[in-house]
C-alpha cells in the first residue's frame, strides 16, 4: 500500500540522519541512487531467525531470516578518484573498506561489541568514529578535524614549516622537560621547553577533543562507556584527557588500543606495533575474513573499468556509469514534432525516432540489466537523437481525388496549391509550428470564371462629383461563397459553394454622396 511505501521511506530518512547523513546527502540518495553513490562498506546490526535475535546464522535451520545492516555510501567521485590514483601508479584495487570499520576489525572483537563503546581513529585529515550496543556497530560518522589541525597550530604560533611542526608534535610527548629544539621557516634556531609547546598545544586539542565529543554524543545520545583511540593522531599529547572531560568521563575510560590484540598478527619485524599501525592491519584482516567489498576488472571500449562486487550482481548500467557513461545518451530523444491544421483539422507531423546505442558485451548483443563478470569487454555506442519534423509543402499531404467546388451550380474543377495566411507558399519555404493552412484554387474566382469579371466590368460607370471622378456600379454585383461575401479575388477551396448575381436599379443622390 501506498501509506505503508511513505512510511518506509520516512523511516528510512529519520534513519539516515541519526546516522548523521545531513539533508543534501539524502536529497542526492532520494534522486540520483545508485549512479551516484557508491555503497563502500558495510556492518551487519541485527541477525534474525525467526523473529528470534542470534549471533550468526551460519549452522541454524529456520523458516525465515533476517538481516538489519549499516551500510555506508560515498560519492562515486571519491571513489573513481581513489582508482584513479591508483592506475597512475600502475596498481589495482583489490577490496575497499571504510577506515573505521577496518579499524574496528582489528581493535573491537564481536564478544566486547555487547558495550557501548566509541572508537576513535584520529589521522591526518579526519576523525572516523564507529558505535558499538547490543552486539554490533549501530553508527558510522566523521569529523572534518584531526592531527593536521594540530600540526598547522604550531606552525602559526611558531612560524614553522609543515614537517617541522610535524616533528615537534611528536617529539613533545617523549621528551619529558627536556627543551625542545626547532628551526623557523626564517631560519632561527629555538629551544623551547616542553611544557611551553604543550600549553601551546592546548587550544587546538580542546578544540579536536570537543569536535569528535559532540559527534559522538550526537549520534550516541549521550556519552558512551568508554572511548577507545586508535591512529596516529590518537598520540596527540594532552587528547585523552580533553576528550575524557569533553565527554564527561572518568580519564581512565579514555585510552588508546594497540594492535597486540590481533590473534593473527605475527610481526618479527617489530615495526607494526604502533597505534597507527592498527587500521592498516584491520585493511588487511576485513579481506582476509572476507568482510570487504571485492572488485573485478571490466573493459568499457577498450578502457579498464574496476567495479564493486556486491552479491556478483554487477550489471552493464553499473560498468557504464563508471566508466562515465551518460546513461540518458544510450536512450535516443524523439525528434520534436510539429502540429498544424489544413481546413481547420489538426495534423501532427511527428518526428524521427532515432537510432538507439548498441551494447555488445563479448560481441554479443546485451541490455543494461546483463551481469558482467572478471574481464569482460563491452562496447557501447552511443544513441542517436531523433531529427525534429520540418514542414514544408511536401510534408502535407494534398486531397486524394479530383477536386471541385460548385459556382452558380455548376462543377468547377480546382488545381490546388497550399497557401499560409491566403498567401500560396512556394516548395523550398519551411512553416512555422502551429501554422494554419489551406489547400486553395491556384486561380483567383476572377480568373477561374471569365464570366464573372466581364459582369463585373459592365457594371461599372464613372461620374464626376465637384471636379473629381468616382466609379459607380449601375448595377450591383454580389458574390457569396459558403453564404459569405467575397470578391472576384477570393481563391476558391475544395467543396466551397459560390454563387453570385448582378441586380439592377436607378441610382440615387444619396449613393453618389455615399460614395
Amino acid at each position: 500500500p501506498v501509506a505503508d511505501a511513505q512510511a518506509l521511506v520516512e523511516a528510512a530518512r529519520t534513519r539516515l540522519r541519526l546516522w548523521g547523513v545531513d539533508t543534501e546527502q539524502i536529497a542526492t540518495i532520494e534522486r540520483e541512487g545508485r549512479a551516484a553513490l557508491h555503497c563502500v562498506g558495510y556492518s551487519p546490526v541485527r541477525w534474525q531467525l525467526d523473529g528470534e535475535v542470534l549471533d550468526d546464522l551460519v549452522g541454524h535451520s529456520g523458516q525465515e531470516a533476517a538481516l538489519e545492516v549499516l551500510a555506508t555510501f560515498l560519492p562515486r567521485q571519491v571513489v573513481d578518484s581513489l582508482l584513479a590514483v591508483l592506475r597512475r601508479v600502475e596498481l589495482q584495487a583489490s577490496s575497499l573498506t571504510l577506515e573505521p570499520i577496518a579499524a574496528m576489525e582489528a581493535t573491537i572483537p564481536a564478544d566486547l561489541r555487547r558495550m557501548n563503546l566509541a572508537l576513535v581513529d584520529i589521522g591526518a585529515g579526519t576523525s572516523d568514529i564507529a558505535l558499538t550496543r547490543s552486539g554490533s556497530v549501530c553508527a558510522y560518522a566523521m569529523v572534518t578535524e584531526a592531527g593536521d589541525e594540530i600540526t598547522e597550530h604550531l606552525c602559526d604560533h611558531y612560524l614553522l614549516e609543515f614537517s617541522e611542526a610535524e616533528r615537534l608534535k611528536r617529539e613533545v610527548e617523549t621528551t619529558g622537560a627536556a627543551p625542545l629544539a626547532f628551526t623557523t621557516l626564517l631560519g632561527q634556531a629555538l629551544k623551547r621547553p616542553a611544557a611551553e609547546v604543550r600549553g601551546v598545544l592546548a587550544p587546538a586539542v580542546e578544540k579536536l577533543a570537543a569536535a569528535i565529543a559532540e559527534r559522538i554524543r550526537s549520534l550516541n545520545h549521550g556519552a558512551p562507556r568508554a572511548v577507545v583511540m586508535v591512529g596516529g593522531g590518537s598520540a596527540t599529547p594532552g587528547l585523552g584527557p580533553q576528550l575524557a572531560r569533553a565527554l564527561e568521563l572518568e580519564p581512565e575510560r579514555v585510552g588508546v588500543r594497540g594492535p597486540g590484540t590481533i590473534p593473527e598478527l605475527e610481526d618479527p619485524t617489530g615495526v607494526l606495533g604502533g597505534i597507527e599501525a592498527v587500521t592498516p592491519l584491520g585493511i588487511a584482516l576485513a579481506a582476509l575474513r572476507g568482510r570487504s567489498l571485492d572488485f573485478f576488472n571490466v573493459k568499457v571500449n577498450g578502457q579498464s573499468v574496476q567495479l564493486l562486487v556486491l552479491q556478483s550482481n554487477s550489471t552493464v548500467f553499473d560498468a557504464l556509469v563508471s566508466a562515465g557513461h551518460e546513461i540518458k545518451r544510450l536512450v535516443p530523444r524523439p525528434g520534436q514534432a510539429v502540429t498544424y491544421t489544413v481546413q481547420g483539422k489538426l495534423q501532427v507531423l511527428r518526428g524521427t525516432l532515432g537510432t538507439p546505442a548498441v551494447i555488445r558485451l563479448n560481441h554479443q548483443p546485451a541490455t543494461l540489466d546483463s551481469p558482467l563478470a572478471e574481464g569482460d569487454a563491452l562496447s557501447v555506442t552511443e544513441a542517436v537523437d531523433g531529427e525534429d519534423a520540418r514542414l514544408d509543402l511536401q510534408a502535407v499531404p494534398r486531397p486524394a481525388g479530383p477536386v471541385w467546388c460548385n459556382i452558380n451550380d455548376r462543377h468547377a474543377d480546382l488545381n490546388l496549391v497550399l497557401a499560409l495566411q491566403g498567401e500560396p507558399i512556394t516548395p523550398d519555404q519551411a512553416l512555422p509550428d502551429r501554422a494554419a493552412l489551406e489547400w486553395v484554387s491556384d486561380q483567383t474566382l476572377g480568373e477561374l470564371c471569365p464570366e464573372l469579371s466581364a459582369a463585373e466590368t459592365e457594371t461599372a460607370f464613372q461620374v464626376r462629383l465637384n471636379g473629381e471622378v468616382r466609379r459607380l456600379d449601375a448595377k450591383r454585383l454580389t458574390i457569396n461563397a459558403n453564404q459569405s461575401p467575397v470578391g472576384t479575388d477570393y481563391r476558391p477551396r475544395p467543396d466551397d459553394r459560390i454563387s453570385w448575381s448582378r441586380s439592377g436599379g436607378a441610382l440615387h443622390v444619396q449613393d453618389l454622396v455615399g460614395t
